[in-house]
């Protein structure tokens, strides 16, 4: 699934083989981990004014999908940087915010206002992004710079040099 083929035999090793299910879609990034892969494109020939879209795929799903992040002020949501981890995907924006998807509470970096019987601390579920509002300036972060995440915890650099991470 995470190498974007379908494969029709029980070979799991492949040469280097184009993904033709993104078409003629320009990719401008690309991280792969364990189970998924991630893919920046960018729509237009060119850069300014252009709309950058993610594409994901693995966990069992062998065909990019398009990941649908919510509007930002009205505005669509200008992904500049990408990674994807073992278990859960974030994404930078043009505007420094942070979003994040996937399974596995701790490396999402979201906090549930209820509490969570020991079980159950592991087991959360975002299909869709969501945005990390603890790293929002309001809240004590700052404007985002950098991202990268691993197989449970993540990672991002803020503007006036800061590091956080969660996992």
């Amino acid at each position: 699934g995470q190498l974007g083929q379908l494969m029709t035999d029980n070979n799991d090793k492949v040469p280097p083989t184009k993904v033709e299910a993104l078409g003629e879609k320009i990719v401008t990034a690309i991280s792969a981990s364990e189970f998924s892969t991630l893919v920046l494109t960018r729509s237009g020939q060119q850069q300014r004014g252009a709309v950058n879209s993610v594409y994901g795929w693995g966990h069992g799903n062998a065909i990019p999908v398009k990941v649908s992040f919510p509007l930002s002020g009205g505005q669509i949501t200008h992904v500049t940087q990408i990674a994807s981890a073992k278990y859960h995907n974030i994404a930078l924006t043009s505007a420094g915010d942070v979003y994040s998807w996937g399974i596995r509470r701790d490396a999402l970096g979201i906090r549930e206002k209820q509490q969570q019987s020991p079980q159950n601390r592991q087991s959360m579920i975002l299909a869709k992004p969501q945005l990390l509002s603890s790293l929002l300036t309001h809240n004590g972060g700052g404007r985002c710079v950098a991202v990268a995440a691993a197989d449970s915890h993540s990672a991002v650099v803020t503007s006036d040099g800061r590091l956080y991470t969660w996992g």
